[in-house]
């Protein structure tokens, strides 16, 4: 297993307003941006699968923390109370926005086919300039089939829909082919978006505490979160210990050298 502080060392903890000035400037200089919203349960799916590590360390992809149990760890680890939630929902709207205003195009891969029409109902209700230059879901049409598809297709900002991790492992397929664009999961911000699911009321967004929300609602997600969540505290632990101690044996080598 991977040390997690090799990942959370990675994480972006500029404020959301200064993020989205940085990928606003990549669009319009028409760079490449691989971004990832994590929460623990990615940074634990890293920790244990060589494949995730590896796009998660990728000096290419941008992270982003979205749980709470990752402001909490960033906080500790750069002594700066200030670092805050930058969540992908929030993320998702910033780009549809700017993709409505500077007339950008879209592609779209994920999730069943009445929920992406219901996304795109709604796009074309609020964001009517978006150019949507691929919708494909998740059932019809298998990952093979939509790379060919992609071998002809040029967008500016590229989402996945499939649930982490198949979603960053699907936009790492074929990320290294494409000249430009942003590239981003956001599993269950299209659920929310087309009116499919609810989020959670303020009350739960102000005390940070959706995950709790999302319990109440599904039940069955309690499983998951203990063997992630709960999970990552304790790894978050040990591994922070274990990189100080070897941090610490670092800089006494280089004093003795000295």
């Amino acid at each position: 297993m991977e040390n997690i502080m090799y990942i959370l060392e990675r994480i972006c903890i500029k404020n959301a307003d200064e993020f989205y000035i940085m990928v606003n400037e990549a669009l319009e200089s028409q760079k490449k941006k691989f971004i990832v919203t994590a929460n623990p349960e990615i940074v634990m799916m890293g920790k244990k699968s060589n494949t995730m590590f590896q796009i998660l360390s990728n000096s290419e992809v941008e992270i982003i923390p979205d749980g709470i149990g990752l402001v909490k760890s960033l906080r500790w680890i750069f002594k700066n109370k200030e670092i805050q939630r930058n969540t992908g929902i929030d993320f998702v709207e910033y780009l549809l926005e700017t993709a409505n205003q500077k007339r950008k195009a879209v592609f779209i891969y994920g999730a069943k086919e009445e929920v992406l029409q219901d996304f795109l109902k709604m796009c074309r209700q609020r964001y009517p300039n978006i150019q949507f230059v691929g919708c494909y879901n998740g059932y019809s049409y298998s990952e093979d089939d939509v790379l060919e598809i992609l071998k002809t297709i040029h967008a500016d900002i590229y989402f996945a829909a499939l649930g982490t991790p198949r979603q960053e492992q699907f936009l790492n397929k074929f990320y290294s082919t494409k000249q430009k664009g942003i590239f981003v999961g956001i599993g269950g911000s299209l659920d929310v978006l087309s009116g499919n699911s609810r989020r959670a009321p303020k009350f739960f967004l102000k005390h940070n505490i959706e995950w709790l929300y999302r319990i109440t609602k599904e039940p069955k997600r309690i499983k998951r979160f203990l063997n992630n969540n709960v999970c990552y505290i304790f790894a978050f632990w040990g591994d922070y210990l274990r990189w100080n101690s070897y941090k610490k044996r670092i800089k006494e080598m280089d004093y003795e050298e000295k």
